[in-house]
């Protein structure tokens, strides 16, 4: 019968489920935590001075035009109240003042990276892992990529070289546009046999976008398991947007 090792420690596996995934138990465990110390320092390397880890912010203006650009097509189909529409813009306007979308690009100096080694181990601060073998450590995937962003953070200067404001008022009134949304919007939108929904998807759907880019990927997430489980109804709009 052959033997089979644990790929962490070397010793002999004889559950099954071990076998099965090369590794025993409690090494297991220890890969979990591992990991868990390693995404939570890999999270804090990529933060920006501001505290939010985006990954396209710029691409931010984007989906809000694609977003105001389909609510006034759809308040225009259905007579919505230009009140709402200005309320709705001002918040669009919000965002974009917060991150700095309407302001001139601040200039990214060039961040020379070192080679994976005993320097860049200790400025991102990559935690140790414990094998067979002694102690070692694991290069990130996005190692260049952290380096860069501890420097820039350091210098206080987006790594996408916007002028961001306040990126925390930016989501705040993401939040007040969803809340719009749902609770302004949708209620005019009723259909003729009073449906509840009644509501564009790709409006809400654009607005988790926003979030993504900021790198608020749960609170997108959030939004977008809404959006699945109203899809799942049967009635639709009664007019239909291009």
């Amino acid at each position: 019968m052959p033997s089979y090792r644990c790929f962490r420690c070397g010793r002999d596996l004889s559950n099954e489920k071990s076998i099965e995934v090369g590794i025993g138990p409690i090494c297991r465990t220890k890969h979990s935590v591992e990991e868990a110390a390693e995404d939570r320092q890999r999270k804090k390397n990529l933060t920006c001075h501001k505290g939010f880890v985006c990954w396209a912010p710029d691409h931010v203006a984007t989906v809000l035009s694609r977003f105001i650009n389909r609510y006034t097509g759809l308040a225009a189909n259905a007579a919505l109240p230009q009140t709402l529409t200005d309320e709705i813009a001002g918040l669009v306007g919000e965002v974009r003042d917060a991150l700095g979308l309407n302001l001139p690009r601040v200039q990214v100096p060039k961040i020379d990276v070192p080679m994976f080694g005993e320097k860049t181990i200790g400025v991102l601060g990559i935690p140790p892992r414990k094998g067979p073998l002694g102690v070692s450590f694991a290069m990130p995937v996005d190692h260049d990529e952290q380096f860069r962003r501890i420097g820039l953070r350091f210098d206080r200067i987006c790594p996408f070289g916007l002028d961001c404001q306040d990126p925390d008022k930016a989501v705040d009134a993401v939040w007040r546009l969803l809340s719009v949304m749902r609770y302004q919007v949708e209620p005019l939108l009723a259909t003729e046999d009073n449906c509840d929904w009644a509501w564009d998807l790709l409006l809400y759907q654009h607005l988790g976008n926003v979030l993504e880019c900021l790198g608020l990927n749960d609170d997108a997430a959030d939004i977008n398991q809404i959006v699945r489980t109203q899809k799942e109804k049967p009635v639709r709009l009664a007019f239909n947007l291009i």
